[in-house]
C-alpha cells in the first residue's frame, strides 16, 4: 500500500467531469491503497483545496466552468508546490502548448486511455517528489492561499 507517512494513505483529489471514467480511476485508485476525492470540475477542486489538506492533483484538461489547464495555473499561483498529475483524452498541440506555458509544468502527462501501472507510477513519483522537497505529509491549500 503506498505511503506518504507512517499511517497516513495518500489522498488524491481527482477532477473529473465525465463520471463513467472518474468511476473507474476511483475504484482502481482505491483498491491500490488511495483515498480519493472527486471533484467535478476545475472551480470545484479549487473549492475543495481550500478546506481539505490533499497530497496530489489528479486533474482532466477538459472540463466545463474551469478547465485543467486553469486549474493548475491557480494551484500554482498560491505557492503551492503539490504535485499535479494530468490524465486527459484531450491532449492537444493547444492544451500540450498551455501546459508548456505554465510557470510549473504538471509532474506527470498521461492521455486516455492510459493503464493502471503508468497511473500508478505517476503518482507514486509525484509523491515521492513532494517527500523529497521535504514538504509536510499534508500540503494545505488552504494555508497558501491565505497567507499569499
Amino acid at each position: 500500500m503506498p505511503r506518504v507517512g507512517i499511517d497516513q494513505t495518500p489522498h488524491i483529489l481527482f477532477a473529473e467531469d465525465d463520471d463513467a471514467v472518474a468511476m473507474v480511476v476511483k475504484d482502481l485508485l482505491t483498491d491500490n491503497g488511495y483515498l480519493v476525492t472527486r471533484a467535478m470540475h476545475g472551480r470545484e477542486a479549487l473549492s475543495m483545496l481550500s478546506g481539505t489538506s490533499f497530497d496530489l492533483l489528479l486533474t482532466d484538461i477538459r472540463m466545463p466552468y474551469l478547465d485543467g489547464v486553469g486549474l493548475i495555473e491557480e494551484v500554482r499561483q498560491t505557492g503551492s508546490a503539490m504535485p499535479v498529475v494530468v490524465l486527459s483524452g484531450y491532449m492537444t498541440p493547444v492544451a500540450r502548448s498551455a501546459l508548456d506555458n505554465l510557470g510549473v509544468r504538471p509532474d506527470a502527462v498521461l492521455e486516455k486511455p492510459c493503464g493502471l501501472p503508468a497511473l500508478q507510477k505517476a503518482i507514486q513519483n509525484g509523491l515521492r517528489s513532494k517527500r523529497s522537497l521535504g514538504m509536510s505529509n499534508r500540503s494545505s491549500f488552504l494555508e497558501l492561499r491565505t497567507t499569499s
